[in-house]
């Protein structure tokens, strides 16, 4: 996969890139990557590096750059350039909050649930 892909959705080899990016040679793209090109004003750039990994799940929020030789790990969100031959990793741990349905006032089997209750959890139930 390589050029400047500008279709809404480009399925190359190994994933999609939606949105517009300049793309090296030998680039494995996850599931769902997207290019966050537009800035309220105009569109900015992504340049993604030859031999390069981008895993699934990752948003690349332009202007920014991956270089060559690197990686990017699913579920990031980049929004700085990545320099040649390093990780990137752009997500918080993930936080689990044991009965945190039941205290915010929802109940198992209750289609209301939706109506119900807020998923702020800074609001009730920390």
């Amino acid at each position: 996969m390589r050029g400047v892909f500008c279709l809404l959705v480009k399925q190359g080899p190994a994933g999609i890139i939606a949105g517009e990016a300049d793309v090296g040679d030998n680039v494995n793209v996850g599931c769902v990557v997207i290019t966050c090109n537009y800035g309220g004003k105009g569109k900015y750039g992504t340049k993604i590096g030859a031999n390069t990994f981008i895993g699934s799940n990752t948003n690349l929020v332009a202007p920014v750059a991956v270089g060559d030789n690197s990686y990017v790990a699913s579920g990031s969100t980049i929004t700085e350039d990545v320099p040649d031959d390093a990780l990137a990793i752009a997500r918080k741990r993930q936080i689990v909050k044991e009965h945190w349905f039941s205290r915010n006032g929802f109940e198992k089997g209750n289609d209301e649930n939706s109506k119900k209750g807020s998923d702020d959890s800074s609001k009730k139930g920390e």
